[in-house]
C-alpha cells in the first residue's frame, strides 16, 4: 500500500505519498507567496512615504506660482487699463513690464515644480517593478510544479 510504514530496526519511516508531498508543496508556496505579499505591502508603503515627503517642495512651488500667475493677472489687467486711459504713459507700461516678469517667474517656478514632482513620483517604479518581478517568479514556480514531479 501506499501509505504503509515500514519498520527498520527500532523505527518506523512512512512513505509520502503523492498527496502528501503535493500538500506539503503547495503549503510551502503558499507561505512563499504570503510573505512576498507582506513584503510587497510594506515596499508599497515605504515607497508612498518617500513620494511624499519628496512632493512637498513641488507642491509649495505650483502654490506660489499660482499666486504669482493670479496676482500678475490683476496687474496686467491694470496695465492694460493705464495703457488705454493715458495712451502711452509710462505708469502702463510699468505695470505690464511687472506683470510680465511676474509671468516669467510664475512659468519657472510652475516648470520646476512639475519637473520635481514628476521625479518624486518616480520612486513608485520600484513597488511596480518588484511586484513584476513577484508575479513572474509565481508564475514560473506554478508552471514548474506543473510540468515535474517534486524531487526529494
Amino acid at each position: 500500500m501506499l501509505d504503509q510504514a515500514t519498520m527498520t530496526g527500532h523505527q518506523e519511516v512512512r512513505e509520502e505519498t503523492p498527496a502528501s508531498v503535493m500538500s506539503k508543496s503547495m503549503a510551502e508556496f503558499a507561505h512563499d507567496v504570503t510573505t512576498l505579499a507582506e513584503l510587497q505591502v510594506q515596499l508599497f508603503v515605504l515607497d508612498t512615504k518617500q513620494c511624499l515627503s519628496r512632493a512637498v517642495t513641488p507642491v509649495l512651488c505650483f502654490i506660489v506660482a499660482v499666486g504669482l500667475i493670479l496676482s500678475c493677472i490683476a496687474v496686467a489687467l491694470v496695465g492694460i487699463g493705464y495703457l488705454l486711459v493715458e495712451a502711452g504713459l509710462p505708469h502702463g507700461w510699468a505695470f505690464l513690464l511687472t506683470s510680465l516678469l511676474g509671468l516669467i517667474v510664475a512659468a519657472a517656478l510652475g516648470y520646476t515644480g512639475w519637473k520635481l514632482l514628476q521625479n518624486s513620483l518616480n520612486v513608485l517604479q520600484r513597488s511596480q517593478q518588484e511586484l513584476k518581478r513577484n508575479i513572474k517568479w509565481i508564475k514560473n514556480v506554478l508552471k514548474q510544479k506543473g510540468r515535474r514531479p517534486a524531487t526529494f
